[in-house]
This record gives structure tokens, sequence and C-alpha cells, in this order.
């Protein structure tokens, strides 16, 4: 059942509203794009160990996970202050070798 609520559109979502086809609606491409989204997290991903998970999570706490922090992940958890967090140079080089799809699907997974 379809369900109407109001949207505030930030940048984002004007771009892809200014770049949608000709004749499609406001509400069909949002949804387009979001049955999209869906499909890439539940098809996508990192496998992390327990180790790993724990590290990834204490260093996304309390961050805006935004683009551009998913697009240079690894380099941003390799700079961090905790220099000696047992399986942080295993991590960041498990990261560096997944697509942005992979680190968006993991992050979603983890809730952040």
């Amino acid at each position: 059942m379809a369900k109407k609520s109001s949207v505030y559109f930030g940048k984002p979502l004007i771009e892809l509203i200014n770049d949608r086809e000709k004749g499609s609606s406001v509400s069909g491409e949002i949804n387009k794009t979001a049955d999209r989204y869906m499909l890439i997290c539940k098809n996508h991903g990192v496998k992390l160990t327990a180790n790993e998970c724990t590290v990834l999570c204490n260093f996304l706490e309390n961050k805006t996970v935004n683009a551009m922090l998913i697009k240079h992940l690894f380099s941003e958890i390799s700079q961090h202050k905790t220099t000696k967090v047992v399986g942080k140079k295993t991590l960041i080089n498990k990261l560096a070798q997944h697509s942005i799809a992979d680190i968006v699907a993991m992050i979603e997974s983890l809730g952040f």
C-alpha cells in the first residue's frame, strides 16, 4: 500500500529529480532509485571478522557517514589516530579491495 509523506529535498534528491527522464514522476524516480539501492545492499557487502567489525564500528561511531567518508573509508581509517588497534591494517587492506557498492552495503548492514 502506498503511503503519502512529506519529503525534504537535499542536494542529492534535487539532482536526482532534475536529471529524471522526461515524463517520469518525482515519486516514481525516488522509488526506482530506492529499489536499486536496496538491490545493491542485498547483493553486495564485505564479510568482516568480529574484530574487524569492532574496529570499523568504533571508527564510525559518532561520525557523519556521508559519501565522502565512504569513498575514502580505508584511507580515513589508516590516518585515524588509533594506529595500534589490532586488526586495523587487515581491515584497511580488505576495504581497499572492495567496490563502493560493497562498502555502502557493508555500512548499511552495520546500521550507520
